[in-house]
């Protein structure tokens, strides 16, 4: 059992003594079918123990969240790195869900990992970070697997309004090449989620031993990434049984993109301007 596990267990086991009956009935369920309750909303876990849902909602309210919503969050974030897809399938259908969840569902755990990210803004280290951006003489972007994507459209819209960027997502040995010659000046923002891949940890970890400023854009002070970086950017990912959200990483991004571009106007409209003069020169989009 991990520590962060540990920790949250050893805070309920605190206040067993003083938890009624009702209570410590959801406390033992929770020590022995954590995993599975992580995928369990408050009338699902109530109505596997037979009990109502206030008592439910009463019993995180106990522990000191504001509600069992928020109970939930840090379960699920204990739990992200330990199951697998197959784990996360199973666990949801014993969950109570017998199909995978609606279109509605899924839109709605995407708006509360905004609402998430809205609500508690790293102000402090954004502000960083884009200072960090604007003072690199380079800038690389790393990301592998699950956070491909978020690598790939990073690099892209940072490269509108500064250079140079340079993405390694391909996760072969060939990246560590890349970052021969980076030293105090460069700047490496490294992107990862659970389950961490390990070529993002060795790639992250080999650019801080030459010196480079590191930022991490991961979920929790727990990430081996942020145990790495300089700045760390914690952001909610949530879990929705097979695939994790990733609609407030992309939101993060397109922020630091923007704030990065209004801190310096003149560079940034030169590098848009010399962009679409290539486009009109390559005819890198299509027109009637």
């Amino acid at each position: 059992m991990k520590t962060e596990v540990k920790d949250l267990f050893k805070t309920i086991q605190s206040r067993v003594p003083n938890l009624s009956k009702s209570h410590r009935r959801v406390a033992d369920y929770i020590f022995s079918q954590y995993q599975r309750a992580a995928f369990m909303t408050a009338s699902q876990l109530a109505k596997t123990l037979g009990l109502s849902e206030p008592t439910v909602v009463r019993f995180a309210q106990s522990l000191g969240y504001s509600g069992y919503a928020e109970f939930l969050r840090d379960l699920e974030e204990i739990i992200h790195g330990e199951l697998t897809a197959t784990d996360r399938f199973r666990l949801s259908v014993h969950a109570g869900r017998k199909r995978l969840l609606r279109p509605q569902e899924v839109i709605s755990k995407e708006i509360e990992n905004l609402r998430h990210l809205l609500e508690f803004f790293p102000t402090i280290e954004f502000f960083k970070v884009v200072k960090e951006i604007q003072i690199a003489q380079n800038i690389f972007i790393i990301g592998l697997r699950g956070s491909t994507h978020l690598a790939q459209y990073f690099g892209y819209f940072l490269r509108k309004v500064k250079r140079p960027v340079r993405t390694l997502s391909t996760g072969a040995t060939t990246d560590f090449d890349e970052l021969m010659d980076i030293n105090s000046h460069t700047l490496v923002i490294s992107i990862a989620f659970p389950r961490y891949p390990k070529m993002t940890v060795d790639l992250t970890q080999y650019a801080q031993q030459r010196g480079a400023k590191i930022v991490a854009i991961t979920d929790t002070i727990f990430s081996p990434i942020a145990k790495l970086s300089d700045i760390s950017l914690l952001v909610p990912i949530g879990l929705i049984t097979l695939f994790d959200s990733y609609s407030a990483p992309l939101c993060l991004i397109n922020v630091l993109v923007t704030e990065v571009g209004r801190r310096n106007t003149r560079r940034t409209k030169q590098l848009l301007d010399e962009f679409e003069q290539l486009a009109k020169e390559k005819y890198i989009f299509q027109t009637d």
